[in-house]
C-alpha cells in the first residue's frame, strides 16, 4: 500500500489532501503543530474529519529537526506532500520570525529528513503566487523572474523553492513546487478575505475592503487544487529534479466582485468600508496554467460562483453549529 506523508495535515489544504488520499485507499501520516495563528479548534475539527484506520496523526513542529525525527521514526513514505507553512502576507509584517522558522527551516528540515530516510520518495511542496513581483508579466508564468517578492511571506516561499532546487540537484531527488493562487472553499482559513467577509455579512458587521476592492485575485477552489496535487503524485513521466507549476483558475476577479457574490449567495447586503492598499499585497494575481495542463492533462474547473456557493453552504452550517465564531488570528 502506498504511504503518503502530509505536513500541515490540520491546515485547510492539508486536511483536504489527507481526506482525498484516504478515499483513494492510501495510507496517510499527518503532521501538524496545531499552532495558534488562528483558532486551534478549527484545526482539531479538521483532524476530526479524518476518521480512517489508515490515518495516523502526529503533533510535530517541523522547524525542530529532532522533533521531526522522533515523530517520523520508522516511517517510509512513498510520497511527501509538504504543505505545512506559516501563511498570511500581512502577518509577516507583524511576526517575521515565525515565517523564517516555519517556511525556511521547516522546508529545509523536511527535505533533509527525506534525503536521509526516503530519498526515492516523490516530493510535492506548496509554494505561492506571492513569489511573483509587481513587475511580473500578466498572466504570471513559471519562467518569470522571482527575485523581487513584495512581502516577507513571498520571500520565504521563494526561499523554499530555492532550497528544493538545491536538494534536487545535489541529491537527485524528485521535487515539484506548486505555486498556489488564492485557494478557497469549505474548511478554509479564517484569516482569508472570503471567510472574513462572510462572517461580517452574517454578523451584520462592516466589511473592511482594501485597495477599494479593485485588486484582482485568481480564486482557485480547493477541490481543483487537491485534484492537481494528486495527479502530480501519480505522475511518472518526466518526474525528476525540481520543477515549478502554477495552480490557479486562470480567471481573476476583483475583490469587490467576490464580495458582491457573497452578498448574493448569503442574501445579505454589506456595510462596505473602503480603505487604502496594504503593503506587501500584489494588486493582481493571475496564473498562466499552460504548463500545468500539459503536465497532468487537467486544469481547475470550478468557477467562483459555484465555489463560493459550496463554501457558503458549508460555512452557514458550520457557524450555526457553534456557540461562538472562530477567532481569526491570535498574534504572538
Amino acid at each position: 500500500m502506498v504511504t503518503v506523508l502530509v505536513t500541515g495535515a490540520a491546515g485547510f489544504i492539508g486536511m483536504h489532501l489527507c481526506r482525498r488520499a484516504l478515499d483513494a485507499g492510501l495510507r496517510v501520516i499527518g503532521l501538524d503543530d496545531i499552532n495558534e495563528y488562528y483558532d486551534p479548534a478549527l484545526k482539531r475539527a479538521r483532524i476530526g474529519q479524518l476518521t480512517n484506520s489508515q490515518f495516523r496523526f502526529r503533533t510535530c513542529d517541523i522547524s525542530d529537526y529532532k522533533t521531526l525525527e522522533s515523530a517520523l521514526s520508522g516511517a517510509a513514505p512513498d510520497v511527501i506532500l509538504h504543505f505545512a507553512a506559516q501563511a498570511g502576507v500581512r502577518y509577516s509584517a507583524v511576526n517575521p520570525w515565525v515565517y523564517e522558522r516555519a517556511n525556511i527551516a521547516g522546508s529545509l528540515n523536511i527535505l533533509e529528513w527525506g534525503r536521509r530516510h526516503c530519498p526515492q520518495a516523490k516530493f510535492i511542496c506548496a509554494s505561492s503566487s506571492s513569489v511573483y513581483s509587481a513587475q511580473s508579466r500578466i498572466p504570471f508564468r513559471e519562467d518569470d523572474p522571482c527575485d523581487a517578492p513584495v512581502s516577507l511571506y513571498g520571500a520565504t516561499k521563494r526561499s523554499g523553492e530555492l532550497i528544493a532546487d538545491a536538494y534536487a540537484s545535489a541529491y537527485d531527488m524528485a521535487i515539484i513546487s506548486l505555486r498556489l493562487f488564492s485557494v478557497y472553499g469549505p474548511w478554509g482559513r479564517p484569516d482569508m478575505a472570503y471567510w472574513l467577509f462572510a462572517e461580517a455579512l452574517l454578523a451584520d458587521q462592516p466589511l473592511h475592503i482594501y485597495d477599494d476592492g479593485a485588486g484582482m485575485r485568481d480564486f482557485t477552489y480547493i477541490d481543483d487544487v487537491v485534484e492537481c496535487v494528486l495527479r502530480f503524485s501519480q505522475r511518472h513521466a518526466n518526474f525528476g529534479r525540481h520543477d515549478v507549476f502554477n495552480i490557479g483558475h486562470s480567471e481573476p476577479h476583483s475583490v469587490l466582485a467576490m464580495v458582491r457574490l457573497l452578498e448574493k449567495t448569503l442574501g445579505k447586503s454589506g456595510d462596505l468600508r473602503f480603505e487604502g492598499p496594504q503593503p506587501g499585497e500584489l494588486r493582481t494575481t493571475y496564473a498562466s496554467i499552460k504548463k500545468l495542463r500539459m503536465a497532468i492533462n487537467f486544469a481547475p474547473r470550478i468557477g467562483i460562483e459555484q465555489g463560493l456557493q459550496k463554501f457558503c453552504d458549508w460555512f452557514v452550517e458550520w457557524r450555526n453549529g457553534r456557540d461562538l465564531p472562530i477567532r481569526a488570528i491570535t498574534p504572538k
